[in-house]
């Protein structure tokens, strides 16, 4: 395989004193993550050591520390977990213990890969993947690819993860493994989308839809519908994406996934919107809103006030306009300093919207003769306009007032 060269190339250029030395700079991470591949990990190394008696103290020692490991994980001790996986790596590299090696540098991966680490994260996936190769386990090896294709597509190097998404399938159809096609295929189709090859990207889906349906994996399945939907509507083909989006509305219903009928209703607004159909498009932004603030996505929240606001302003309803607007603005303030982005790119996209978006307001304010609430909208967007070019800067006292509601 292709990845093969580069992985090698990469691995003796990087050697493993680097490796064990990078984990020093790996800061903490967010709990919730991966659990499926933590536990696995675990068991794996319980049932390869479970005659403790064949072990010496050393390694009995290493096996202690990694289940240690992953309970302060758990608990959200992070320093103390790499600290143990630190002493474990060294441990399993003493006695040559391959199988070993592979899953504590696959754990340690997965932490720098949360924490947006994206180097780090590809040195040990790279090590991990490696000894799978050697060892000639092809589900590690499909799963680590699986990974690294992951973070290639964070970073925009989206040829290079549809190659790797590509190598994946072939290995799992190798082995006989069915279950993961699906989600393979919608990533693949996630990207074709985003690269705007829209007839790729509904290939793809089609695919995983098919594979979806024989193992009943219907929230995927509602899913991808969606993202159908998406890619319909930007083809103007709106009978089709409303079609999509009511599937994917109808399966997150059946399903009792609140979340997920948030997605498929705002799509639908979205369609209404565009079709020139305000009143419906009215009715289910309105819904979307009811059940993100149910589960409390602030998010998805922010995105729907700016879009009834929109509306409002497009059938000029100015002082419904204004009210949205405002609570639109109060809540991106609230929580712009808590926001995470996977790229500088994701940050960049977001920062260019908020701007667009408190323009429009400013603007809006100015034409109904509120000059003192348009100016401080303008302030707003200039901080967010050096946010975008200055790293790091801080918003005065005037942005972070934030503004007050009618």
């Amino acid at each position: 395989m292709t990845i093969n060269k580069n992985m090698k190339l990469l691995f003796k250029y990087i050697g493993l004193v680097t490796l064990t030395g990078l984990l020093s700079g790996i800061s903490g991470f967010p709990i919730g993550v991966s659990r499926q591949l933590i536990n696995s990990a675990s068991a794996q190394t319980l049932t390869n050591n479970s005659d403790r008696f064949s072990q010496t103290p050393r390694e009995v020692e290493g096996d202690r520390l990694f289940e240690e490991s992953i309970e302060d994980f758990e608990q959200n001790r992070l320093p103390e977990s790499l600290e143990k996986l630190q002493e474990v790596l060294k441990i399993r590299q003493e006695f040559e213990d391959k199988s070993g090696i592979a899953l504590t540098a696959e754990r340690i991966a997965l932490i720098s890969e949360t924490q947006s680490q994206y180097p780090t994260a590809l040195t040990f996936y790279t090590q991990a993947f490696l000894i799978a190769e050697e060892l000639g386990d092809r589900p590690s090896q499909a799963r680590i690819i699986l990974k690294i294709a992951s973070i290639n597509s964070v970073l925009g190097r989206y040829d290079r993860a549809l190659e790797l998404y590509r190598q994946a399938l072939v290995i799992q159809e190798e082995i006989g493994e069915e279950k993961e096609r699906g989600e393979i295929l919608s990533n693949m189709g996630s990207i074709y989308s985003h690269l705007q090859q829209y007839e790729a990207a509904i290939n793809s889906y089609n695919q995983a839809l098919e594979v979806t349906k024989k193992n009943d994996n219907h929230l995927l399945q509602a899913e991808i519908l969606d993202n159908l939907g998406v890619i319909y509507r930007r083809q103007k083909n709106y009978e089709q994406a409303l079609k999509q989006h009511q599937r994917a509305l109808d399966i997150y219903r059946e399903r009792g996934d609140v979340k997920g009928e948030t997605y498929a209703v705002h799509n639908l607004a979205v369609v209404y919107r565009e079709t020139q159909r305000i009143p419906e498009a009215l009715h289910w932004l309105n819904r979307a809103l009811l059940f993100q603030k149910e589960i409390g996505d602030r998010e998805a929240q922010r995105v729907t006030l700016a879009s009834i606001a929109q509306l409002f302003e497009k059938i000029e309803e100015s002082e419904l306009a204004i009210i949205f607007y405002k609570q639109f603005l109060n809540l991106t303030e609230s929580f712009r300093e808590h926001l995470d982005f996977n790229s500088v790119e994701e940050r960049e996209s977001y920062e260019e919207k908020i701007i667009e978006i408190y323009r429009s307001f400013g603007d809006l304010l100015m034409r109904e003769g509120r000059s003192q609430e348009a100016q401080h909208v303008i302030d707003l967007a200039k901080v967010e306009e050096l946010h975008l070019y200055l790293r790091g800067i801080e918003g005065n006292h005037r942005t972070k007032q934030g503004i007050q509601l009618l």
